[in-house]
C-alpha cells in the first residue's frame, strides 16, 4: 500500500479531519536478524509553528501504557555531539522526562552528562540478537523488573 504525500495533522481542520491520525506499518521476518535493526524517518516541509508529533509503537508497548514516547537516535556506543545536546535539552524543556531508554549501555561520558540532566538512562535488550544470557523470556522479564525498579 501506497502512503499520500500528505499526511494531515491537527492544524489541518480546514481540509483535512483536523485530528490526529494514526498510519500503521506492519512487516513481519521470518527469522531474526543477525545485526540490529533501526527505524528510520524523516520529515520534508512539515508546520513549522505546530510541527508533528510523532509516536512509535512496538508491539503494542507504547499503546499498552499510553506513555507519551519521544525518540532522539543516539546510538549507544557513539559520543553525542553538542547540536544532539542542545536539541536533547530543548526537546526536555518541553517535554520533561527523567527515564531514557537505550538498547545497550551507553558510553560512561554520555551516561554522566545525562545523570547532570537529571535523567537516568535505563537499558532494555530488544533481543533483535540472543540475550546475553538466558532466553528471550527471562530477558523481557529483567526488561521488566528494571522499569519496575526505575519507576519507583
Amino acid at each position: 500500500m501506497d502512503w499520500p504525500y500528505v499526511q494531515p495533522g491537527v492544524v489541518d481542520g480546514g481540509w483535512a479531519p483536523g485530528t490526529p491520525q494514526t498510519f500503521e506499518i506492519f512487516f513481519g521476518l521470518e527469522t531474526a536478524p543477525a545485526e540490529p535493526c533501526r527505524l528510520e524517518l524523516d520529515f520534508a516541509d512539515t508546520h513549522s509553528s505546530n510541527p508533528p508529533k510523532l509516536r512509535v509503537e512496538v508491539n503494542e508497548l507504547a499503546r499498552e501504557y499510553h506513555w507519551d514516547l519521544h525518540s532522539v537516535h543516539w546510538e549507544p556506543d557513539e559520543p553525542v555531539t553538542a547540536a544532539q545536546w542542545a536539541a536533547f535539552d530543548t526537546l526536555r524543556a518541553q517535554h520533561p522526562g527523567n527515564l531514557m531508554l537505550w538498547e545497550n549501555e551507553p558510553l560512561a561520558e554520555v551516561r554522566a552528562e545525562l545523570q547532570k540532566r537529571a535523567v537516568r538512562p535505563l537499558v532494555f535488550l530488544t533481543c533483535g540478537n540472543r540475550p546475553p544470557s538466558g532466553d528471550y523470556l527471562q530477558a523481557m522479564n529483567r526488561n521488566l523488573e528494571a522499569f519496575r525498579a526505575a519507576l519507583k
